[in-house]
C-alpha cells in the first residue's frame, strides 16, 4: 500500500492535533496541582496557629514559662512578657493623655457640630452663586469679553475691526439676557457683579474646604484616641497573639530533626508540629510532580510539534508533490500512536496527586524513624522518583517510564 504526500501532510496534522490536546490536558492538570499547593498554604497557616495555641492556649506565667523552657526561647517566658505588657501600657496612656488635652478631642463634638452648621449656611449661599456665575460663563464670547475689557477704557479692539461687532453684539445680549437680573444696564457694571460674585463664591469655597479639613482632622483623632484606647483594652489578647507568632517564627526555619527534640515530650503538640511537617512535605511533592511529571512532558510535547510542524514544511517542498511513500513509511511515522500512552500517563499523575493531597495520617511518621513522608503517604504503593530525596536514598531504585513522545522524522526527506 502507498500514500500521497498529501496524505502524509494530513497524518502529520493529526499528531499535531493530538499533541495539541495533550498539551491543553496536561495545563489543565498544571493549574489543578498549583490550586492544591494554594490550598496546602492555607492549610499550614493554621496549622501553625493551632501548634502555637496548643502549646500557649491562654494568658498563664506558667505556661510562658514551660514553653520558654521547651523551646530554649527567653523572650517568651513570662518575666520579659509582662514587662513588655507594661511598658506597652504606660506608653499608651502617655499618648492617650495627650490626645484627650488637644481641643479637637476635648471639645470634639462641638466642633464638629459648629462645623456642620457653618458648612450648611456656606452651602446654601453657594448654590445662587454658582449657578449665577456658570450661566453667565456658558454664554458665548462672555469669557473673551472679560479678557479684553469690553466697557472699560482698557478695551482696545477698535471700532473698524471686525471682532468689535462681534464684541458689541453678544456684550449686548448678554446684558439683555441678565442685566435685569443682576440689576445692571451696562456689560461693564454686569462684568463688576460677575467679579463680585466669583470673589465671594470663592471665599465660601476656600471656606468649605477649611472647614472640611478641620473636621477631617477632628476624625483622624477621634480615630487615633479609639486606637489607643483598643490598644490598651485589647493589649494581653494582641501580647498573646505576638508570642505565639514568636513561637512560629523560631520554629520554622528549624530542621525537622530540631524540633521534634524540642516538642517530643508534649504529644498533643508534637502531633500539632507533625501536621504541620507532613504538609510542608505534601507541597514539596506536589511541587515536584508538576516540574518533574508534567512541565517536562509539555516542553516535549512543544519540541514534539515543532518538529512536525519542521517535517510537514519539509514535505510540501514542490520536489515532493508527486512523490509516493510506502507501507513501511506510513508505519514509522504514524504506526505508534502516542494518545493511550499519554492518556496513561496523566492518570498515573492524576493518581499520585489525589493520593499526596488526600493523606492526612500525621500522626503515622515517626520524625526519628527513617521512614521517608513519601513512604508514610504513598504506603509503598507509588514510584517516588520524581522526589528527590527518595532518588537519593542509597537503596532507591530508579524506575523510568519511556512515554514515546517523540517520532521519527523523515530523515529521508529534505
Amino acid at each position: 500500500m502507498s500514500y500521497t504526500t498529501a496524505q502524509m501532510i494530513q497524518g502529520i496534522e493529526g499528531q499535531v492535533a493530538a499533541a495539541r490536546v495533550e498539551a491543553t490536558e496536561l495545563e489543565r492538570l498544571q493549574r489543578g496541582i498549583e490550586a492544591d499547593v494554594a490550598k496546602i498554604d492555607a492549610e499550614i497557616d493554621k496549622a501553625w496557629t493551632q501548634l502555637a495555641e496548643t502549646l500557649i492556649p491562654a494568658w498563664d506565667p506558667a505556661v510562658f514559662n514551660r514553653a520558654s523552657t521547651l523551646l530554649r526561647l527567653a523572650p517568651i517566658a513570662a518575666a520579659p512578657i509582662e514587662r513588655r505588657l507594661q511598658e506597652h501600657l504606660v506608653k499608651a496612656q502617655e499618648t492617650l493623655q495627650k490626645l484627650s488635652s488637644n481641643l479637637l478631642v476635648s471639645d470634639r463634638e462641638n466642633q464638629v457640630n459648629v462645623a456642620q452648621i457653618r458648612l450648611a449656611e456656606i452651602d446654601e449661599a453657594v448654590q445662587p452663586l454658582q449657578t449665577s456665575t456658570t450661566t453667565l460663563e456658558d454664554e458665548p464670547y462672555f469669557e473673551e469679553l472679560l479678557a479684553y475689557r469690553y466697557g472699560t477704557e482698557a478695551y482696545a479692539v477698535k471700532f473698524f475691526q471686525l471682532l468689535y461687532y462681534a464684541h458689541w453684539k453678544h456684550a449686548d445680549l448678554v446684558v439683555e439676557k441678565h442685566g435685569k437680573r443682576l440689576k445692571v444696564d451696562s456689560f461693564a457694571d454686569l462684568a463688576a457683579k460677575y467679579v463680585d460674585e466669583k470673589t465671594a463664591l470663592k471665599e465660601l469655597l476656600d471656606g468649605r474646604h477649611a472647614l472640611n479639613q478641620r473636621l477631617a482632622l477632628v476624625q483622624e483623632r477621634a480615630r487615633q484616641v479609639e486606637e489607643v484606647q483598643a490598644s490598651i483594652t485589647q493589649a494581653q489578647p494582641r501580647t498573646l497573639a505576638l508570642v505565639r507568632a514568636r513561637v512560629r517564627e523560631h520554629l520554622a526555619p528549624l530542621p525537622d530533626a530540631d524540633v521534634a527534640a524540642l516538642l517530643g515530650s508534649l504529644p498533643d503538640v508534637d502531633l500539632a508540629w507533625r501536621r504541620i511537617a507532613g504538609l510542608k512535605k505534601k507541597k514539596e511533592y506536589l511541587a515536584a510532580l508538576a516540574a518533574e511529571q508534567v512541565k517536562a512532558p509539555l516542553a516535549e510535547l512543544q519540541a514534539f510539534r515543532t518538529k512536525l510542524v519542521a517535517d510537514a514544511n519539509k514535505l510540501q517542498r514542490p520536489k515532493n508533490a508527486s512523490r509516493v511513500w510506502g507501507a513501511a513509511d506510513w508505519e514509522r511515522r504514524f504506526g505508534n500512536d502516542r494518545v493511550p500512552k499519554w492518556q496513561k500517563r496523566r492518570e498515573r499523575i492524576q493518581y499520585t496527586r489525589q493520593h499526596i493531597v488526600e493523606f492526612h495520617h500525621y500522626d503515622r511518621w515517626n520524625p526519628v524513624g527513617d521512614l521517608l513522608w513519601w513512604d508514610v503517604m504513598s504506603d509503598g504503593q507509588l514510584d517516588g522518583n520524581f522526589i528527590s530525596e527518595v532518588r537519593a536514598r542509597p537503596h532507591h531504585h530508579v524506575h523510568h517510564h519511556h512515554d514515546d513522545v517523540g517520532g521519527s522524522t523523515f530523515a529521508d526527506v529534505s
